[in-house]
Parts: structure tokens; C-alpha cells; sequence
């Protein structure tokens, strides 16, 4: 089962506490490109040692242009997205396919099979309205792609966190082809 779309969990809880929310906008436009995506703290998503393995390592790591830096985002029109590492072809995933994840579950990539555990909606992050973007699961546990502890050190492997807005779980998407 899918996680309900941002939008309408975030109109639920401003209605049950009685205030208005600002909630991110879905953003159709970042499908069919391939990007740079950098932390808050500039550092690359990046599959470890640029590998073509199943169950490889989602890391932080300082941009250096390797493909295994690059995402191509396949837009699967129903609001989610595949998200591709451009040197492996495999897509981002939340721990490995068909399992559920759960809070502090790695990312990693796996063979692109249609597993929700690879389906995910890219928003613009209106809340902080830094022009950037998060990145979270089609999962019924809703779990954003997270930096833990929003650590800056490198080779760090990203993480799967419930969603929160916080500055470890913004990302910047820049446009490389």
C-alpha cells in the first residue's frame, strides 16, 4: 500500500490542529532530466565505489563528475518516480525490494524491478523555501531519503527517516543532462 501523497496528510493534520499548512508542491518538471543531487552540506549522492552490485551503498561524497554522482529521474506518471544512478542503471532504493523499511533502513541501489521500495516522490520544499527538494518513499511508512544526524562527513550512507522538513532531508537538484 502507497503512503498517502504529502498534500493531503499534511491538509489532515493542519485540520485536525485548526491551523493552515504550507505543503510542498508536487513537481512534474523534475522527471525526464538527470541531476546532480547534493545535501545541505554540498556533498554528492553517490553510489560507493561508483559499483554495479545489488545492495551497494548510497553514500554522501564530495561532487567529483563521476556518473556513479549523476540521477535520472523516469517519471512513472502516477506521482512517484524511479530515481537511476546514471553509471549503474539501478534505481535507489529503500533498503533492498520488497522489503518494508523501516526507520534507519540504508539506501542503496537494487536491479530496477518496480518495488515500491523504489518509487519515489521528488517535492519541492516549500516549507523552508530554499528552492530545494525532497526525496521520499511511495511506502506506506512515508520514509524521506535522510542524511543521519545531518553529518557532514563523507562516505556516510543515507538513510531512511520519517519525514520531517529538518535541513538533513533537502536536497539540491542540479540539472547534467
Amino acid at each position: 500500500m502507497r503512503f498517502p501523497k504529502l498534500a493531503a496528510l499534511a491538509a489532515s493534520a493542519a485540520v485536525a490542529v485548526g491551523a493552515a499548512a504550507i505543503v510542498p508542491a508536487a513537481n512534474a518538471s523534475v522527471g525526464g532530466h538527470t541531476y546532480r543531487i547534493t545535501t545541505q552540506g554540498s556533498l554528492a549522492l553517490d553510489v560507493s565505489g561508483a559499483s554495479h552490485n545489488d545492495n551497494a551503498a548510497v553514500i554522501q561524497w564530495p561532487v567529483n563528475g563521476g556518473s556513479n554522482q549523476f540521477w535520472r529521474v523516469v517519471d512513472l506518471g502516477d506521482g512517484y518516480s524511479q530515481v537511476r544512478n546514471v553509471n549503474s542503471n539501478k534505481c535507489l532504493t529503500l533498503g533492498y525490494p520488497g522489503a518494508p523499511g523501516s526507520a534507519g533502513t540504508g539506501i542503496t541501489q537494487w536491479v530496477c524491478d518496480g518495488s515500491l521500495n523504489q518509487e519515489w516522490s521528488i517535492d519541492a520544499d516549500t516549507i523552508n523555501n530554499f528552492g530545494n527538494y525532497l526525496i521520499y518513499s511511495g511506502l506506506q511508512n512515508g520514509a524521506a531519503v535522510d542524511v543521519p544526524g545531518g553529518t557532514g562527513n563523507w562516505g556516510t550512507q543515507l538513510i531512511a527517516w520519517p519525514f520531517s522538513h529538518g535541513f538533513n532531508q533537502n536536497f539540491h537538484l542540479t540539472v547534467v543532462g
